[in-house]
């Protein structure tokens, strides 16, 4: 059985609506900027998969960061009842960061190799306060 992966968002967490929506909080849309190494970011991740037919799936996510950490690895079943949009979610990955670089999220289906389908660039930047504007000298 195939599934193609054709969302993946990085962001601090996932929650579920009682009416059964997905909620994201804090979607990573761009660089991740930090204000000093070493941090802890919370890390979660949505990916929506559209499988090929009900079945299982062999579902395998690998989340690295850029500071040589052993990578984070997720291998799971998910059974999937009828054929139409699947989504997985993982929550709650205290990400360590220790320097510049880039997160790199990774899956694989079934017996395939692992494919990059996220990355995320992380750098330490200074944070501007609200309201605050730079002075010139």
């Amino acid at each position: 059985m195939r599934a193609e992966v054709t969302a993946v968002i990085l962001c601090d967490d996932v929650r579920k609506e009682i009416t059964g929506k997905d909620i994201l909080i804090g979607v990573y849309s761009g660089t991740i900027n930090v204000p000093a190494y070493p941090v802890v970011v919370p890390a979660s991740l949505w990916i929506e998969l559209e499988p090929d037919a009900a079945g299982t799936i062999l579902f395998r996510v690998r989340m690295e960061s850029p500071s040589g950490n052993p990578p984070v690895e997720i291998n799971t079943n998910i059974e999937v009842i009828e054929k139409s949009t699947a989504v997985f979610v993982v929550t709650g990955v205290p990400l360590s960061l220790e320097r510049d670089g880039e997160i790199v999220v990774s899956v694989a289906v079934g017996s395939e190799p692992m494919r990059t389908v996220k990355r995320k660039k992380v750098q330490r930047a200074p944070f501007m306060q609200a309201g605050v504007q730079p002075r010139a000298n």
